[in-house]
């Protein structure tokens, strides 16, 4: 979502972190017992160098792709 934070919609909020984080928990909580079951496995999340850079307008899509990589971090 691009756009400066007080111009954009509550819904697209939402939607970005349902896509960007709440997908990728889903994901997760799909594959995990069975990577539990085998004893390896391997999960990527695809982040963004907005996930560790500020840019003006992409406060939105930039604090889901941090809380991506804050997710991954906690569950490895």
């Amino acid at each position: 979502m691009v756009g400066r934070l007080l111009g954009v919609g509550e819904e697209n909020i939402r939607s970005t972190f349902e896509v960007n984080w709440f997908g990728a928990i889903l994901a997760l909580k799909a594959c995990l017992p069975a990577m539990l079951a085998e004893g390896e496995g391997s999960v990527v999340g695809v982040a963004s160098i907005d996930a560790q850079l500020a840019e003006q307008d992409l406060a939105v899509y930039a604090s889901s792709k941090g809380a991506l990589i804050q997710l991954m971090r906690s569950v490895a």
